[in-house]
This record gives structure tokens, C-alpha cells and sequence, in this order.
């Protein structure tokens, strides 16, 4: 599930890149995802900036948050071709 986040969260991304006593490390989230695997809840939170850098892929396309979800919960499939 894909949701705002609420005032106060900051983003799991910058806390583990910077550290929580680094300011960049407190940037107030602006989503949070959660989900639920092998029976326990997992929430993460995304700054605009980490959002827009998980949903960019290397080759330029983009995966958005809602498409990430809906493949991790089966109800999209990758267009991937083997030779």
C-alpha cells in the first residue's frame, strides 16, 4: 500500500545514507509503503528525492511505486524475454 507520509516521518533512505545527527539525514518523508512478509508488517518511508531515484531505472525508464507494489503483491508481470 502506497500512502502520504505524515508529519514528523523522515526517509529511511537518507537516515541510513547520512545518519539521524546529519540534517540531510532528516528529510521529511513524502511516502510510505507498506506490506506485509512472512507475517510481519514492513514500512518504509521515501523523500521525493529517494522516491524519483527507486522508481528510475539504469536504462532512463521508469517503475513507479504503485507498479513496484502491484508486481511484489503478483498482479503485474515483467514484459522479459530469454534468449
Amino acid at each position: 500500500m502506497l500512502t502520504r507520509a505524515k508529519n514528523g516521518v523522515w526517509c529511511d533512505y537518507c537516515k541510513v545514507r547520512f545518519g539521524t545527527a546529519n540534517p540531510k539525514g532528516q528529510m521529511q518523508a513524502a511516502w510510505t509503503t507498506k506490506c506485509v512478509r512472512h507475517g510481519k508488517e514492513i514500512v518504509r518511508s521515501y523523500c521525493q528525492t529517494c522516491a524519483n531515484e527507486i522508481q528510475t531505472r539504469h536504462d532512463g525508464t521508469v517503475w513507479t511505486l504503485n507498479e513496484q507494489i502491484d508486481y511484489a503483491k503478483g498482479k503485474e508481470m515483467l514484459n522479459v524475454q530469454f534468449e
